[in-house]
């Protein structure tokens, strides 16, 4: 099997995940990421000829331990490439592309979930605070963006794909396609209803106001990328004073903590944050116990944010 048929398989993988099991963009681009790195290695340690059937559990142990050990991943980094390896191996073997399965030989490294940064809630207040204070087109689009991935508790690929249609400022929700196949209506606070307004005042200038148009754009009427709003929340992050670094996710992070302080229930929670896993919503859980004696504030703090009507899931 020459270099081209180890990407073929792998192209072949990426398909299935794309067409038949639903994975997102972000999900594609990982594995495709993690095995193209493999069939890098597997080109030089096997040279052209092999078959899958060859990479048995040594090679896959020479290529974990040798190869992306001196790439210097963290263990949680590396306990993703390698659950990619053995869904990858899964299915070549459900393909009957081999006989047995070599990634069950290999071991994952011991993962310490940390709890994430959280932002209390005059925090938040204040990160906001300090992007009003420029009337310019920029700042009015920043703080409509990220009064709404705080508010519905977006990930930052969910809120640069919002398109005009999305979100309903009259009955104050957004509507959010998370997993694939999935759609969660999530409310908005009345701060991020009124940051929105303001943008779109000056956003339908430079932008097409059809439905279909992203809600998100630069100056040039372009969708935002996910990597302009990672720079975004930095800069305005250190402005704050909160440090160099805060990411959307801190923002998520801080709304989910936050809904659990003010005593929503933790599916509810879930369906909010739009997790395939509920022991993911369980870490929030961690962190608001260690922090209900002082490290969050009251709901007194941000009560004109507390828009809350109910949150729908639809399939």
């Amino acid at each position: 099997m020459d270099f081209m048929e180890w990407h073929r398989a792998i192209q072949d993988f990426l398909n299935e995940l794309r067409h038949h099991r639903g994975a997102s963009e972000n999900t594609i681009l990982a594995y495709q990421n993690d095995l193209s790195q493999l069939a890098s290695f597997l080109g030089g340690y096997l040279g052209p000829g092999e078959r899958w059937q060859e990479v048995n559990g040594a090679v896959l142990n020479a290529y974990v331990q040798s190869w992306l050990a001196q790439q210097r991943y963290t263990s949680s980094t590396l306990a993703r490439k390698i659950a990619a390896l053995r869904t990858f191996f899964r299915w070549l073997l459900q393909r009957g592309e081999i006989s047995e399965d070599p990634s069950l030989q290999l071991r994952s490294p011991r993962v310490e979930r940390r709890l994430p940064r959280v932002l209390d809630e005059s925090e938040v207040q204040h990160l906001f605070a300090v992007i009003a204070r420029s009337p310019s087109f920029r700042s009015l689009r920043d703080r409509a963006l990220l009064e709404v991935i705080y508010a519905a508790g977006l990930r930052v690929s969910e809120a640069v794909g919002l398109r005009l249609r999305d979100v309903d400022l009259e009955k104050g929700v957004v509507l959010c396609s998370g997993r694939p196949g999935r759609v969660r209506s999530v409310p908005l606070t009345h701060s991020a209803v009124a940051a929105v307004r303001d943008y779109l005042r000056h956003r339908n200038e430079v932008a097409s106001i059809e439905p279909d148009a992203y809600l998100f754009v630069n100056s040039r009427g372009n969708k935002l990328t996910r990597q302009s709003v990672w720079q975004t929340i930095r800069h305005y992050g250190r402005e704050a004073g909160l440090g160099d670094d805060l990411t959307p996710h801190t923002l998520r992070h801080s709304r989910a903590a936050h809904l659990l302080e003010r005593g929503m229930d933790i599916r509810t929670v879930r369906e909010w944050l739009g997790h395939a896993n509920l022991a993911t919503t369980y870490l929030y859980r961690q962190f608001y116990s260690q922090a209900r004696n002082g490290a969050l504030v009251s709901d007194s703090v941000l009560d004109s944010r507390a828009s809350s009507p109910p949150l729908a899931v639809s399939a």
